[in-house]
C-alpha cells in the first residue's frame, strides 16, 4: 500500500518547521557572541589594571626623581663656584708676592759677532771689527821704553868682547855671539806690547830693531871670511867689503842713540814723565 506523498516538501525554500529551528539556533549563537565579548572585556579590563601602575604613584615617583636632579644640579653648581673662588684666591696671592718680592732685570742681550747670512752665498766669513786705536798715555809708554832699554841691556851682556881682545883664534866665537845677541834683540823688541805707547816711541824701538838685524847680516859675512868659506881670487875683495859694513854699521849706531835722545826728550816734555837714557 503506498503512503501518500506530500509533494509540498519537495518545494525549494523552508518549511513552516525549519524556521523555528533556524531561529533558536541564530538566538543561541547571538547569546554566545555576547557572553564572550563580555569575557574578552573583563579580561582586558583585568589586565590593564594589572599591568598600569595608579596614577598617583606614577607621579610621585616623577618628583621624586625631579628633587633629585634639582639637588645634583645645586651641588655641581656650588662646586664650580669653589672651583672659581680657589682660582681666584691663586691668582691674587701670586700677585702678592710679584709685588712683595724685586724682579731681577733681564741681562742685556749679547750681541753676536757672526754676521747675517748672504742671500745666495753658501760661504759666510766674519767680518772683523776695526780695533778703535786707544790714546796714548804717558804711563803705558814710559813702561814701553823700560822694556826697549831691558833688552838693549841684555844684548849689549851677550855680545861681550873677549877680554884680551878679539884675535884669530877667538874671532868666530865672537861672531857667534853677536849673531845671537842680535837676533834676540830683533825679535824681543817686535813682540813688545804696543797698546797705549806713543807712536813716536814705538818707530824708535822699529829703528833699534833694524840696527840689530843688520849686524846679524854684517857678523855672518864676517864668520863666513874667518871660516874660508869665501877663499879665492875675490877674498880680498870680500875683506873690503865686510870691513866696510862694519864700519858703517858701527857708524849707525851713532845715528839710532842721537834719534834715542832725541825722542827721550820729546817723551818727558809731553807726559812730565822722566824716560831714562837708552843703554
Amino acid at each position: 500500500m503506498k503512503v501518500p506523498v506530500d509533494r509540498t516538501l519537495n518545494r525549494s525554500g523552508l518549511s513552516e518547521v525549519s524556521w523555528p529551528i533556524i531561529g533558536g539556533g541564530f538566538a543561541v549563537g547571538l547569546l554566545c557572541g555576547a557572553v564572550w565579548l563580555m569575557s574578552e572585556r573583563g579580561a582586558s579590563s583585568a589586565e590593564t589594571a594589572h599591568t598600569e601602575p595608579p596614577a598617583t604613584d606614577q607621579s610621585l615617583d616623577v618628583r621624586i626623581e625631579n628633587e633629585r636632579l634639582k639637588h645634583q644640579l645645586e651641588v655641581a653648581r656650588l662646586e664650580a663656584r669653589i672651583a672659581e673662588l680657589e682660582r681666584q684666591l691663586a691668582l691674587s696671592r701670586a700677585a702678592a708676592t710679584t709685588v712683595s718680592e724685586p724682579v731681577a732685570a733681564a741681562p742685556a742681550p749679547v750681541p753676536s759677532s757672526r754676521p747675517a747670512p748672504v742671500r745666495g752665498s753658501t760661504t759666510v766669513r766674519p767680518r772683523t771689527a776695526p780695533r778703535t786705536p786707544q790714546q796714548p798715555t804717558g804711563r803705558a809708554t814710559l813702561n814701553y821704553w823700560n822694556r826697549m832699554n831691558s833688552v838693549i841691556a841684555r844684548e849689549a851682556t851677550m855680545r861681550t868682547a873677549p877680554a884680551g881682545g878679539v884675535t884669530a883664534s877667538n874671532a868666530g866665537s865672537f861672531l857667534d855671539r853677536r849673531i845671537a845677541a842680535g837676533e834676540y834683540a830683533a825679535t824681543e823688541l817686535a813682540k813688545l806690547d804696543t797698546t797705549g805707547v806713543d807712536p813716536e816711541v814705538v818707530a824708535l824701538a822699529g829703528e833699534v830693531a833694524a840696527w840689530y838685524r843688520d849686524g846679524v847680516t854684517v857678523c855672518r859675512t864676517g864668520k863666513d871670511l874667518f871660516s874660508g868659506r869665501n877663499s879665492g881670487p875675490d877674498m880680498r875683495a870680500a875683506t873690503e867689503q865686510y870691513k866696510a859694513s862694519e864700519k858703517a854699521h858701527a857708524a849707525a849706531v851713532n845715528g839710532v842713540n842721537a834719534r834715542g835722545k832725541e825722542v827721550r826728550d820729546a817723551m818727558s816734555r809731553k807726559y812730565s814723565l822722566t824716560f831714562p837714557p837708552l843703554n
